[in-house]
């Protein structure tokens, strides 16, 4: 990954620093590239996506719910998803808006809960290959909850420079009977985990909201020779849905099976893709207005999705995947029209970590008259 400038540091390492907010975009260019991700559940299983990922995460996570541990008595719903999303999507049209004033910008504050499953029967078995952090729910006998945070300023000229501030990371949540064996671990060597402090209040610059492009070098995650990847020199952004907004139907049911068609799959498998495509809350609060409105519609057309709790302006609703026994939940902010959070479980509810989400995203979106003195902008 390239296009990525950082301040107040000698040498920069665009890779760190975008790895997770690219995965979103590669996820759908892969697809639309031709590939067909015919299991996503078991894909993202193989990959742990907790401690040792560095990273670039714009719209993201935690309210006080989540998925099955709901703080609160859920209040009775008093109307459908679909009366949600789209008396939402009335809202959107005429709510703040991301179109700023000149110098103006967009505070995203994000914060994201994410555990990472540890398999320590596999250290003790006498293979040097063998990866105990590269487990998942159902494999785990010991797990991290990880809380990361971070502030992405994004400017009223979009094509302008976009600044991600990295903030702290820190382990708030240990599980399994040998979680505090795995948490010392990881606290006597932050930094081979991803959990250095060294990264805090640092800013990388992105340019235009590129986070990077594609590279020829399969050694750094070049396109594939089958040509199931992104092409060389592809542009990978933010706010990921940029380069398709043309082409994208206002029409909800258009735009449904434009969300749906690169998952090569069909019905419940195919809107578990969509939903679950949706990597961090600013693919669709980023979107234009009118966009977002038709997104909400779209969405109100999938089967099976349904209203789990109401908290004032937030709806919480959730989707069940065939298969899995949790649900993928998506928190609206009905008086705004954006998405204000995101929270899914892969596979069973059981396992060291119960009823805890494998990854919960919150985000906070305002509008600031200035960047902090804290945030300076390079010189031209």
């Amino acid at each position: 990954m390239e296009q990525v400038r950082e301040l107040g540091a000698a040498e920069a390492h665009p890779e760190e620093g975008t790895i997770r907010a690219a995965r979103a975009a590669l996820t759908r260019e892969i697809a639309r590239g031709g590939g067909r991700m015919k299991d996503p559940v078991r894909a993202r299983r193989r990959r742990w996506t907790g401690i040792g990922i560095g990273g670039l995460v714009a719209g993201a996570a935690a309210t006080a719910i989540v998925i099955g541990s709901v703080l609160t008595p859920p209040a009775p719903p008093s109307a459908s998803a679909a009366e949600v999303l789209n008396e939402t999507a009335d809202v959107t049209i005429h709510a703040v808006d991301t179109t700023l004033k000149p110098g103006q910008y967009l505070k995203i504050e994000a914060v994201s809960k994410t555990v990472g499953y540890w398999n320590t029967a596999a250290a003790e078995d006498g293979d040097p290959n063998t990866v105990p952090s590269h487990a998942y729910r159902g494999n785990g006998d010991a797990a991290l909850q990880i809380q990361e945070m971070e502030t992405v300023y994004v400017p009223a000229d979009r094509a302008a420079d976009w600044l991600y501030v990295y903030g702290p990371k820190s382990i708030v949540a240990r599980f399994g009977p040998r979680g505090a064996e795995v948490e010392q671990e990881v606290r006597n060597s932050p930094e081979a985990y991803g959990l250095g402090q060294d990264m805090v209040g640092r800013v990388w610059v992105m340019p235009g909201g590129v986070t990077g492009t594609q590279s020829t070098d399969p050694s750094r995650g070049g396109a594939t020779t089958d040509g199931s990847g992104p092409a060389p020199g592809t542009v990978f952004y933010l706010d990921s849905y940029r380069p398709h907004y043309a082409e994208m139907p206002r029409d909800p049911a258009a735009l449904l099976d434009w969300l749906r068609r690169p998952s090569g799959m069909t019905g419940n498998a195919a809107d578990a893709w969509v939903l679950s495509s949706l990597e961090d809350p600013d693919t669709v609060n980023l979107m234009p207005a009118d966009l977002r409105a038709a997104f909400f519609r779209a969405i109100a057309l999938i089967p099976g999705l349904r209203v789990e709790n109401r908290d004032g302006d937030l709806v919480t609703l959730s989707h069940y995947e065939e298969g899995n026994d949790r649900p993928r939940s998506i928190v609206i902010d009905t008086a705004q029209g954006y998405i204000a959070e995101l929270a899914e479980t892969q596979g069973t509810k059981s396992g060291v970590a119960g009823d805890i989400p494998d990854r919960v995203k919150k985000v906070t979106t305002t509008v600031v008259d200035a960047l902090p003195d804290s945030v300076k902008l390079p010189e031209k």
